[in-house]
């Protein structure tokens, strides 16, 4: 969006980096879902070591990337281990088995959820450990990634805020194409 304000970019080639980004999360998603939860600290501590190797920026830059999925695992983990508690509450426990079944209710709420804290990359990782934990059903955590597909394009269109039609249409294109897919997706 900002680079098709400015210019340095035309609308054409913003929808095929968008498209591609939207593709490309689904590796974060397939990441979360490999159980690497254990392997977080040592993964944190390799990509720290390569971060502070003297020299190469690239592989600085390669350390950074390492750590972060590090923090990811170990985020995943933290959410793992509340699953439990989640359990414990008769309330919130009867709310998700009652309600976890429904794929448009999932919708609804995955859209909400991210939208409010603008990070489908952990409304997708506790999508996966509440399907895990058998707390939600295959419908209801496929209604709840496409809601949070959905959520996630409240962050183009806050950036697109005071910007030229040019840029609010790129936030559009990436809005729309979510929308589109998920209502896709809803149908099969």
């Amino acid at each position: 969006v900002g680079l098709v304000n400015s210019g340095l970019m035309q609308l054409p080639q913003a929808v095929g980096i968008i498209y591609g980004a939207n593709i490309g999360t689904t590796v974060t998603a397939q990441l979360i879902s490999f159980k690497l939860t254990d392997l977080a600290i040592p993964i944190l501590i390799i990509g720290l070591i390569i971060r502070f190797i003297p020299g190469n920026k690239a592989l600085k830059n390669l350390g950074m990337v390492i750590s972060g999925l590090g923090f990811m695992f170990g985020g995943i983990k933290v959410l793992n281990s509340g699953v439990l508690y989640i359990k414990q509450s008769k309330f919130v426990y009867d709310l998700f088995k009652n309600y976890g079944n429904n794929p448009f209710l999932g919708l609804v709420i995955g859209t909400i959820t991210t939208m409010m804290i603008q990070s489908s990359t952990a409304t997708v990782g506790l999508t996966i450990v509440l399907f895990n934990s058998h707390m939600i059903s295959l419908n209801g955590a496929l209604g709840l990634i496409l809601g949070d597909n959905i959520g996630t394009c409240i962050t183009a269109q806050l950036a697109s805020i005071g910007t030229g039609i040019k840029a609010r249409r790129a936030a559009w294109a990436h809005t729309l194409y979510n929308i589109i897919g998920a209502f896709l997706a809803m149908s099969f």
